[in-house]
């Protein structure tokens, strides 16, 4: 069993060839404390957050601020999350906070997807979420993210509408307004964030199962959500089906699934003040 999620610190090193060069230019010795003092120049920010407030655990959140061009990163990376017996990593993007995608990254296939959408905000959420994804897998194989392919045949009609899928690891996307979300894992794996403000009261009656238990009815949704994304069922499955258990956040019953429960790792998420989000990994049998 692991331990919960925690993080990985983060830190970038600067070797004394660098450090002789800056003394060099700037010419004076106290430029070095200058220049790398103060999270306004150095590229990595760290702040504590929540993540499972009913577990107890806490991650810190890393903001890799986006260089000057010609920088080594192009890319801005909002937070890691890490739960390190199974490999997942979480990675969370705000497009009201952080730098858009990069749209090279998007294949042609992807390209034409983000094209369809009607609004400009699916449009942005599609992109980054193609980001967080390529970045990841290419952190874990090596790959040059803009050469990595994922295959996005839809299960049911073969169009290139489906879940996002790769040889390497288990991926599942989210967005929620401006909150967008990928988890990748080595078992199946999923990722669901919402905004706390959405009035889920005139499906409760289809969220809820008769024995769930009393709460916020977003974390509800959230947790099934995370769930339903994990086996691939998707919302194909009615909500009502499941039955949670609270202290620790967990699955109790899956209507006609009686083994899955005791195979389900379950996280509430606390990505945004404003968005509730969830964790689901599923054992192999």
């Amino acid at each position: 069993m692991p331990t919960g999620l925690s993080a990985r610190p983060i830190r970038e090193s600067f070797g004394f060839p660098e450090v002789v060069a800056v003394v060099a230019v700037l010419g004076v010795a106290g430029a070095l404390a200058g220049t790398f003092s103060g999270s306004a120049e150095h590229p990595l920010r760290a702040r504590p957050e929540t993540v499972a407030a009913a577990h107890n655990r806490r991650h810190r959140m890393f903001n890799l601020r986006r260089p000057p061009p010609g920088g080594a990163s192009r890319w801005r990376i909002l937070s890691v999350v890490r739960d390190y017996e199974f490999g997942c990593v979480i990675r969370w993007a705000n497009l009201d906070e952080d730098a858009p995608a990069d749209l090279d990254l998007l294949d042609a296939v992807e390209r034409a997807r983000r094209d369809r959408y009607l609004r400009q905000g699916d449009r942005d959420r599609f992109a980054m979420g193609v980001q967080l994804t390529k970045l990841e897998l290419a952190a874990r194989t090596g790959l040059d993210p803009y050469a990595i392919t994922l295959d996005r045949t839809c299960p049911g009609c073969g169009a290139t509408h489906g879940r996002p899928l790769h040889e390497a690891a288990h991926v599942s996307v989210t967005h929620s307004g401006s909150m967008v979300g990928v988890a990748v894992a080595d078992i199946p794996v999923g990722l669901d964030v919402e905004d706390r403000t959405k009035d889920l009261a005139e499906v409760a009656g289809h969220l809820l199962s008769p024995d769930d238990p009393p709460g916020e009815l977003i974390v509800a949704w959230t947790r099934k959500e995370a769930l339903l994304k994990a086996t691939g069922d998707g919302l194909k499955v009615p909500m009502g089906d499941l039955t949670l258990a609270n202290e620790p956040a967990r699955l109790a019953s899956w209507k006609g699934r009686e083994d899955l429960p005791g195979r389900f790792l379950l996280y509430d998420l606390d990505p945004h003040p404003h968005y509730a989000g969830a964790l689901a990994l599923l054992r192999k049998a």
